[in-house]
């Protein structure tokens, strides 16, 4: 009988140690269902911050181009020309280095974060900025104005759902 005791104690003591599969598959789901909410948000979110960064270089652009305009009284057309008011910093070669943009306002450009591409128009006046993302991002694009005769400008941005909208300058 005291060997029959023994056996069962130390059975028990074997079974309490450790997770059950069970267990650890409730876990592991619980985890895999949580990461599938938060990474969409976390991917959103990092589109937005890239994109938030590009509408800031729009942003840059449309007040070097007035600038441009008052101080030599024509829109610029080439990116030497906002070069003169403001370096437009890009990156050129499979190096990554950083440089100025050259060539006219319609040559691709990428931005220093190598996220976004830029290109530029001139149309008498009215000077349009467009920036895509290079990759990922899809609709996260950002589209920029400014009338260098009346100081009208404006910004569209794109978001998870669609592209952005033409912007209006007139």
């Amino acid at each position: 009988m005291n060997m029959v005791l023994r056996i069962k104690k130390s059975s028990r003591k074997h079974e309490s140690q450790g997770f059950t599969l069970t267990e650890i598959l409730v876990a592991v789901t619980i985890v895999g269902i949580l990461s599938s909410i938060a990474l969409p948000n976390y991917t959103q979110s990092m589109c937005k911050s890239k994109q938030a960064e590009a509408i800031n270089e729009l942003t840059m652009l449309q007040t070097a181009s007035m600038s441009y305009s008052d101080e030599f009284g024509i829109a610029p057309t080439s990116w030497e020309q906002i070069n003169t008011i403001m370096p437009v910093q890009t990156l050129t070669g499979s190096g990554n280095n950083k440089t100025t943009a050259t060539g006219n306002l319609s040559s691709a450009q990428t931005l220093r974060s190598n996220q976004y591409s830029l290109s530029g128009s001139s149309s008498g006046t009215i000077i349009n900025f467009e920036v895509k993302p290079i990759k990922g991002c899809i609709n996260y694009d950002a589209k920029a104005c400014v009338n260098t005769q009346n100081g009208m400008s404006d910004i569209t941005k794109g978001d998870s759902n669609s592209s952005a909208v033409a912007t209006t300058c007139t």
